[in-house]
Parts: structure tokens; C-alpha cells; sequence
């Protein structure tokens, strides 16, 4: 690509991403000045109410391109679980994935384009000089397709599980910009029954963990922790491959914080706060609601 070229590529994504953030202003300001156990007033806001689903169908990417798209019921982990621990052990992490995922009802398995969790983990198992001509894409890919395969096997049905691969872009793509990640919050759901989709516009996008499913299954203390990994992990991105510069501490990246009980607000808050890295700090809100579940 000539330098020409280039900064007409970039001056495009620059618009794009000032009318993104223009976009979810009014979304944001509600969050930001209302405060989120306002916005998610479970209890007295029907709208609200309707994003709380409890049963589980599809699983994908913490991304707030595919958190953020209309499923009935979703379990989102990380690149749809290719970071989850072991970090050293494929075919036993596909054993856990798996597992997790019958236990909830899962049926759906989905990779997306453009994925930064896999291409994490491409780089984390060797890259290139490892894994050959495969893309990291690629790689999230094959990581979906065995945990289907695998799932199918221990339900021993054939097509009981599905796959997909959400393109970046038409009509069944993710619902952010190829270009940039356009996150303005990150959910950190305690519940596990969180689907942000439901909400439409009226909450601005963000990443979406889902700690209660996950600390709930968790056999250990790194599966316990992991959540807080994706939790730096959405940061991470949100910054470097998102709004970047537009955070500021007028207008932060928000992490939402979703519990059950007011104690467990507070100690889920306290907890986050120690994975917010200190050159950012000040640029990131966290904030919480107890939903009524």
C-alpha cells in the first residue's frame, strides 16, 4: 500500500471511529451521569428485566462485536475458550471447555474474524514458526471446530452442537466496525445471565465476561482468576485497538460490574480494581448493579 493510499485508509477509520463514538453518546452519558443500577433498574425497568436470560445456547468471544449480537442466551469466554486454563495443554482445555459447555446447555460454537484472543493464543503457542502458514484466525477457528467435534462425540450426536464463523462484516457479521473495536464498557457478569443484545442501543456496546458461569464451574484457582485475565485482556484491546485517546477521565472506559447482592458488588468491585493497569488508571471507571435475577 503507497503512503498515499495509507493515509486515506487511516483518515476513513479515523471518521469512522469519531462517528462510532458519537454514535453511543447518549447510551454512555445515561451509564456515566445515571450510574449503571439506574440504567439496569431490573426491578422497575421491563426493558431491563428482558435482558436477564438464564438459559444458555450459544458460545462466543468476549468481543463486543459478537456480546453485543442477538442470541438466544450466550456463555462468552475469550476467543470461545482457546485462553482458558491450561495454557500448555490443548486437548486438555478442550476437555474443560467442553465440558462446560454441555453442563449449560450449550448447542451453538461460534469463532470470529478477526479475533484477539486468537490471536493470542497464536502467538502464545508458537506462532508461524510453530503452527506453519496457518493465520491466527485460522487458529481460532480449528479451536471452535474440535470443541464442536468434541462435544458432539461426549453427547454422541452427530449435529447436536453447530458451528459458525462470524465474518466482520454483512448482514450475519459482528456488529461493530471491521476497523476498530468500538467498546465504551466492559460487562464483568457475576450472574452469568447478562445479554447485553437484548438492550439494543440503549446501553453502548461492551466486552462481555461472564465471571458467574465461569467461577461457578471452576475447578481451581486459575480457573477461578481467569475472568480477571479477560478482564485485562478487554482492557488491553479496548485501548490499543479501540477508542485509545478518547478515554479520559471525563469520559472513561467504563467496567460494569453485575452481581447478585449488594456484598457481592462490593467485593467483585474491589477485586477488579486491582487488575486495572496504573498508566490507565485514571481513564477507567468501574461501576456496578445488583440485577434482579
Amino acid at each position: 500500500m503507497s503512503q498515499e493510499n495509507h493515509h486515506e485508509v487511516s483518515t476513513e477509520v479515523a471518521i469512522k471511529k469519531n462517528e462510532r463514538w458519537e454514535d453511543q453518546n447518549s447510551a454512555m452519558e445515561g451509564l456515566v451521569v445515571d450510574g449503571a443500577a439506574m440504567t439496569l433498574d431490573t426491578e422497575n425497568k421491563p426493558e431491563a428485566k428482558e435482558a436477564i436470560l438464564e438459559g444458555k445456547e450459544s458460545l462466543c468471544c468476549i468481543d463486543e462485536g459478537t456480546g453485543h449480537m442477538e442470541m438466544n442466551g450466550k456463555l462468552t469466554l475469550a476467543g470461545s475458550g482457546i485462553l482458558y486454563p491450561p495454557k500448555n495443554n490443548w486437548q486438555e482445555r478442550l476437555e474443560k471447555v467442553a465440558d462446560r459447555c454441555l453442563m449449560l446447555g450449550i448447542r451453538e460454537v461460534t469463532s470470529h474474524d478477526g479475533c484477539g484472543a486468537a490471536a493470542k493464543a497464536f502467538e502464545r503457542d508458537g506462532g508461524k514458526a510453530v503452527l506453519g502458514e496457518m493465520t491466527a484466525d485460522e487458529y481460532g477457528q480449528k479451536w471452535a471446530k474440535e470443541l464442536q467435534a468434541l462435544m458432539n462425540k461426549k453427547l454422541n450426536q452427530a449435529e447436536a452442537v453447530s458451528y459458525r464463523n462470524i465474518s466482520a462484516t454483512g448482514p450475519d457479521g459482528m456488529v461493530r466496525p471491521a476497523e476498530f473495536h468500538d467498546a465504551r464498557t466492559i460487562w464483568f457478569d457475576a450472574t452469568g445471565n447478562f445479554n447485553p443484545d437484548k438492550l439494543g442501543n440503549k446501553v453502548p456496546h461492551g466486552f462481555l465476561i461472564n465471571d458467574g458461569n465461569e467461577v461457578k464451574l471452576a475447578e481451581d484457582e486459575a480457573e477461578k482468576n481467569y475472568p480477571f485475565e479477560e478482564l485485562e485482556l478487554a482492557i488491553d484491546i479496548a485501548f490499543n485497538h479501540g477508542f485509545n485517546e478518547k478515554f479520559t477521565p471525563a469520559e472513561p472506559l467504563v467496567v460494569v460490574v453485575l452481581a447478585t447482592s449488594a456484598e457481592e458488588l462490593e467485593e467483585i468491585k474491589s477485586e477488579v480494581a486491582k487488575y486495572l493497569p496504573a498508566t490507565d488508571v485514571d481513564r477507567i471507571k468501574v461501576d456496578g448493579a445488583v440485577l434482579a435475577i
